[in-house]
């Protein structure tokens, strides 16, 4: 692909992410009153699962999943993070059927900066302690 295609692509994929992520409070909200929280998040899970395992067989890469499961410290590794992304799925459903939409939205909007203050606290990464605001300014790459 030439660099303005993958621009366009990229840009493409973009703007059908954030639609998508702006659409789908509307969505959780109008199907809310009839359906728990709990419930959209374990069909989320279960199709997802079912979209994965599709794919990896459309795709012939079951070997490379399961010598990925195969491995005991791997496997607990992704299954720490499916819970949290379980836990950060759970909590947003919940609050856009709760009528907190702007207090998730705010949250997501938070949640980088605080990832780079934990990064800076408990890993010494990033920025020196002089260039500190630099890392909360955004800059071309």
């Amino acid at each position: 692909m030439t660099d303005k295609r993958e621009h366009t692509a990229g840009l493409l994929a973009a703007l059908g992410c954030f639609s998508m992520w702006g659409v789908m409070p509307i969505y959780f909200h109008l199907i809310g009153p009839n359906v728990s929280p709990w419930e959209i998040l374990t069909q989320r899970m279960v199709w997802a699962a079912v979209l994965l395992t599709l794919f990896v067989l459309i795709s012939r890469r079951h070997e490379r999943v399961m010598a990925v499961l195969r491995q005991p410290h791997l496997l607990l590794a992704l299954l720490a993070s499916a819970l949290l992304i379980s836990t950060n799925w759970g909590v947003f459903i919940w609050a856009v059927s709760s009528h907190h939409v702007l207090q998730a939205s705010l949250g997501y909007y938070i949640n980088p900066l605080l990832n780079v203050v934990l990064g800076l606290v408990f890993f010494a990464s990033g920025c020196a302690h002089y260039r500190l605001p630099q890392c909360f300014w955004p800059r071309p790459a």
